[in-house]
């Protein structure tokens, strides 16, 4: 078992190297916000709500990217938007919140081979509260996730601690 313990630690030592050996940028990182003053070529300055205007240097290769919140009436017609939903029998868009559970139940289950094996029920119970989000309209989702997480965690946390005590 020791000798698997190490060779473990040494090979998720060699994963983490490549980013180890990365050379940080010049300088201290700071985060700023505030409204753009000026763009002129590679150079950005932005007037922050308390203190002087901040200028940035852009690099060549710069982009942008945002989120911004907007009403259904602000979309038109070729706009980009990026959702996380998924198509349901029924054809109409769900939220991620039966996926989530899907996924959550499937890594739970995996978790038991190498932990107590019980997981896997609890892994199971999470893909099936998944499944049933998946038929669910989409406004019993948050009730659902709460349910989920909230109470299979609840239930099956009591469950361990009440077998633990008849063990003793």
């Amino acid at each position: 078992m020791r000798v698997l313990s190490l060779l473990a630690a040494m090979l998720f030592s060699l994963a983490a190297l490549p980013a180890v050996a990365q050379a940080p940028p010049d300088g201290t990182p700071m985060v700023v916000r505030g409204t753009v003053e000026k763009l002129d070529g590679q150079s950005l300055t932005v007037k922050p709500k308390e203190g002087p205007p901040v200028t940035i240097a852009l690099a060549a290769n710069f982009t942008v990217a945002g989120v911004a919140k907007r009403s259904l009436a602000d979309i038109k017609p070729g706009d980009y938007v990026a959702t996380n939903s998924i198509k349901a029998a029924d054809g109409q868009l769900h939220a991620i919140a039966g996926t989530w559970l899907l996924l959550f139940g499937g890594s739970t289950m995996a978790a038991s081979v190498l932990t107590v094996r019980l997981l896997a029920w609890l892994g199971a119970l999470f893909m099936a509260f998944g499944a049933v989000a998946l038929l669910l309209p989409t406004n019993t989702h948050n009730v659902l996730l709460g349910v989920a997480f909230g109470g299979l965690h609840l239930l099956f946390g009591s469950f361990l601690m009440g077998r633990a005590a008849h063990e003793r």
